[in-house]
């Protein structure tokens, strides 16, 4: 399992550096660990975290790279790829990377679902 190798401040991205592997019993762990893997996509300490303490998906979430109220980049782009149309959006939800989100274009004032693919970038399917 991982643990925090430091101090680790709520919402600070976890790197590397911030954890080390240990041993622990089954028994011991409160929650899905988190794997050497996950780390490759940007974590986030969803509370401060302790050096020792073991990291969980219940003290750790995937990075938001998208927040509610913010300006984001809308990739609008046809279903066979033929076109693709860039503009600005609102952001309605918070969503890392994959998460489904829902985007108001202010021009039109028209809702949308699209799919967070990098910070404050939306890819909408049409």
């Amino acid at each position: 399992v991982l643990e925090a190798a430091v101090s680790v401040d709520r919402s600070e991205v976890l790197s590397a550096d911030s954890c080390r592997s240990a041993r622990r019993r089954v028994s011991e762990l409160r929650g899905k660990p988190v794997e050497v893997k996950d780390l490759l996509g940007n974590l986030t300490a969803r509370r401060a975290l302790q050096p020792g303490e073991v990291l969980t998906w219940s003290n750790v979430e995937a990075e938001k790279l998208v927040r509610s109220g913010e300006t984001v980049r809308m990739m609008l782009e046809s279903a066979n790829g033929g076109l693709s149309i860039s503009t600005a959006g609102l952001a309605r939800s918070n969503g890392a990377m994959g998460d489904s989100v829902a985007v108001v274009n202010p021009t039109s004032g028209r809702e949308v679902r699209g799919v967070v693919v990098g910070p404050r970038l939306v890819k909408v399917a049409f």
